[in-house]
C-alpha cells in the first residue's frame, strides 16, 4: 500500500508514485461530499423537500463534518 508523506511547507501530500494532492482540494472535496450527503438525508427526513429546514440543517452539519474529515485526511 502506498504511504503518503506530507510536505507541510507547501501544503501538499505526496505518495510513493509522486502524485501531489493539495490539502485545500481535500477539504473542498470533503465539504462537497459531506454537504451533499447531509442535504440528501435532510430531504429524506422532510419528505423530499430539498429546501426545507432539515435539508438546510443537514447540509450545514454535513459540510462541517466534511471539512473536518478533509482536514484530518490532509494532515496525516
Amino acid at each position: 500500500m502506498n504511504e503518503i508523506h506530507t510536505d507541510e511547507s507547501k501544503g501538499f501530500l505526496k505518495d510513493e508514485s509522486g502524485i501531489l494532492i493539495n490539502m485545500k482540494v481535500l477539504i473542498y472535496i470533503g465539504i462537497a461530499i459531506g454537504g451533499s450527503i447531509g442535504g440528501w438525508l435532510g430531504a429524506v427526513l422532510s419528505g423530499g423537500d430539498f429546501l426545507g429546514g432539515w435539508s438546510i440543517l443537514g447540509t450545514t452539519i454535513g459540510s462541517f463534518i466534511g471539512l473536518w474529515a478533509g482536514y484530518k485526511l490532509g494532515s496525516q
